[in-house]
């Protein structure tokens, strides 16, 4: 949240290029910080599109937006914030994540990205037997391998079913209960291992056993289908969940009946019904709506009902689910996208999904070949003479003579892995494996593992260098978590922590925090016209909602509905009520008839501090804000080349 904040509060001037020696100066800050004229240019136009969108802005005010900027920036740098333990980890992070799509192969990443483009074309009906792996400790890995090869066994017999089989032995627990079974997927909805042999097995076949993270599967598969892709729809839905009462179930259970009798018998439109009774009140802004989705988006029942509907307007029956109760509509049904407009998400899924590792060892390669990698077959010989069995176990400890031999196993580039460095991982890094596992197999594990690593790290040492436009990116993501932190404290934790100055801003400023006239009062919304009059009537002689409710809704909930408000801003209608006229006249209102009924006006008032103290902490933020640049700008002199601006300018 702290950097989608900084994001948000700076997306107009965010953003540097390398201070590299440029030939047009457009600003200086305190002679030492120097701004050109192409860094300001890349800038206003990388956020011209976003700024005028949000907050349109001239040239002149870019750039005042951006010296402040960098008055910040030299301000956390004069303090020393670049070199704190907790900027430094934060940025260590964010390094990782902005490095992350460089260290991987390209071609093997869109490679992948074919491969799951075409299995998102279909989605695959399986279920699965599993054997649980808690440790990767030898014992366990063989006694959960002993497990799945006797099962296998036993499907192959043919002597019991593979659903009899999953149900007695799954460590899978939800899918044991089901017989094995998952339902339908599609790409990424399973561990790649998994989707992989889902995709590969045919329908009514069993797999083979496999290894996932999770353990050994043996999987079949029942069916695969032309993918559904996405579907758009409405609903009207009444709330009966965990939480209401016995009554509240029943009279939801009822009135979700009436509302689709009356839809498909034709005296109401499911626009209508929805506006008058659906209570989910996020989807009735926009008419029942609900944001697209696919399979495994939605609960079970309400996904099946939904992309069982066939054509744009068809309605389903009332269905509950865990939420309450529904009506369905469908708006419309999408396929697929095209791989080219799928291509770009495809790529962020893979960089984050268990793929990815494939694009990652192949990158390893090149990177062998790009720096010349290179072993020392003797050294190499020396440090396995020196294993014992406890580097099986996980127990080796290291000679001291080892942890103090510079004997280099391999090379890179200007790189050297010797073997006091190895014996340290290994020691910081210990494994378990058989008995008989040889020695050779156990230093080649360690040594590639190592390697790899110490690869990585030189190939991301070398991106700044590499790719300009990932060195700009880390300076926007430096100077941006410099600028938060720095603000945070001189400006937004002062103003929550300086609770005298916040009460001296309120008090100097309360004129600005006021309540307008606010309106007690209650919607009456009756069934037809001649109701509403008899509850106007009932309403005035002072009879309860509950005297009401009790003599209309006897048979049908939606006879009378009501709902009380205190607001500023109330309907139009009691805008015209008073003490003298507490009740507003009956008006016809999306096919019911409304009148409102007045409690009480309460006129303009003060707000008390508590019931305003967000708003005012936020006007004294710009207020400590605006000093405090005030204090920055005597601190720094800043000089604007007019001659260099001019030029610029004209070319904005």
């Amino acid at each position: 949240m702290k950097r989608i904040a900084l994001s948000l509060l700076f997306t107009a001037f965010l953003g540097s290029l390398s201070l590299s020696a440029q030939k047009d100066v457009l600003f200086t800050v305190d002679g030492r910080q120097v701004v050109s004229a192409e860094e300001f240019k890349a800038v206003f136009n990388k956020n011209r599109d976003i700024g005028d969108q949000i907050d349109p802005k001239t040239p002149d005010e870019y750039l005042a937006l951006y010296i402040d900027f960098k008055l910040k920036v030299l301000e956390s740098m004069d303090l020393g914030m670049d070199q704190r333990e907790s900027f430094l980890m934060e940025f260590e992070g964010y390094r990782d994540q902005l490095a992350r799509p460089y260290l991987t192969d390209q071609a093997s990443e869109e490679d992948l990205v074919k491969e799951a483009y075409d299995r998102m074309k279909y989605d695959v009906n399986a279920g699965h037997i599993m054997i649980a792996l808690e440790s990767e400790s030898t014992t366990d890995t063989l006694e959960a391998w002993k497990k799945i090869q006797q099962i296998a066994k036993e499907l192959n017999s043919g002597e019991e079913s593979f659903e009899v089989l999953a149900s007695r032995h799954s460590e899978d627990t939800y899918s044991a209960e089901q017989n094995g079974a998952l339902g339908y997927f599609t790409a990424f909805g399973m561990v790649y291992p998994f989707e992989s042999m889902a995709y590969t097995t045919e329908v009514g076949k069993t797999s083979p056993v496999f290894r996932t993270q999770f353990g050994y599967h043996i999987l079949k598969v029942y069916n695969k289908r032309p993918a559904r892709g996405k579907i758009k729809v409405a609903h009207i839905m009444l709330i009966s969940n965990e939480k209401s009462t016995a009554e509240e179930k029943a009279n939801a259970a009822q009135s979700i009946q009436e509302i689709h009798q009356r839809i498909a018998s034709g005296g109401s439109s499911f626009e209508e019904m929805l506006v008058q009774f659906s209570q989910d009140k996020t989807s009735v802004e926009k008419m029942g709506a609900l944001p697209e989705f696919g399979i495994n988006e939605m609960v079970p029942l309400f996904e099946e009902t939904a992309f069982a509907l066939n054509t744009p307007g068809e309605m389903s029956i009332p269905i509950q689910t865990e939420f309450g109760w529904h009506i369905i509509k469908l708006i419309e049904k999408t396929p697929i996208a095209s791989f080219e407009e799928a291509e770009k998400q495809l790529k962020r899924k893979i960089q984050r999904d268990q793929r990815a590792s494939i694009g990652r060892q192949n990158l390893i390669k090149r990177l062998k070949r790009e720096y010349n990698y290179k072993e020392n077959a003797a050294a190499a010989k020396n440090f396995i003479s020196q294993f014992t069995n406890d580097v099986r176990t996980g127990d080796w400890m290291p000679s001291e003579k080892l942890l103090s031999d510079k004997s280099v196993l391999a090379s890179f580039a200007n790189e050297n892995i010797e073997s006091y460095q190895l014996a340290e991982y290994i020691q910081n890094n210990p494994g378990r494996s058989s008995e008989s596992y040889p020695f050779e197999e156990i230093y080649r594990n360690f040594l590639d593992t190592y390697a790899q690593q110490r690869l990585l790290l030189f190939e991301k040492e070398q991106l700044p260098a590499k790719y300009p436009e990932y060195r700009m990116l880390m300076n926007e993501y430096k100077e941006g978590i410099l600028l938060f932190d720095l603000t945070q404290e001189k400006v937004w934790n002062k103003s929550i922590e300086d609770s005298t100055g916040l009460a001296d801003f309120y008090e100097s400023n309360k004129a600005n925090y006021r309540w307008k006239t606010r309106y007690s009062y209650t919607q009456y919304d009756c069934a037809d016209e001649k109701t509403a009059k008899k509850v106007a009537k009932m309403v005035k002689k002072g009879k309860s909602q509950e005297e009401i409710l009790t003599k209309y809704n006897t048979e049908s909930n939606l006879v009378v509905r009501m709902n009380s408000k205190y607001t500023e801003k109330p309907d139009e209608a009691v805008l015209a009520l008073n003490e003298t006229k507490m009740q507003s006249d009956i008006a016809e209102k999306n096919g019911r008839f409304v009148f409102y009924q007045l409690s009480k006006i309460t006129p303009p008032a003060d707000k008390e501090l508590s019931e305003c103290k967000g708003l005012v902490a936020a006007d004294y933020q710009k207020l400590l804000e605006k000093k405090w640049l005030d204090e920055l700008r005597a601190k720094y002199p800043v000089v604007v080349d007019q001659t260099v601006k001019n030029k610029l300018f004209n070319s904005l």
